[in-house]
């Protein structure tokens, strides 16, 4: 499993540029990555939530 979250991770920050890596390089797992990645893109869960009831 170690060497999977390794790969994903290599593969998650190859595909970024150096601005967003720099941002994420911190985290220990892809899973840790990837929620960075959401929040800082999307936000938390209830910023999705009021952004729904604007609308």
């Amino acid at each position: 499993i170690l060497q999977l979250n390794t790969k994903a991770t290599y593969i998650l920050a190859f595909s970024m540029s150096r601005i967003e890596y720099n941002k994420f390089y911190s985290c220990k797992t892809t899973k840790e990555m990837w929620e960075a990645i959401r929040i800082t893109h999307k936000g938390t869960k209830d910023v999705g939530l009021k952004q729904t009831t604007t609308i």
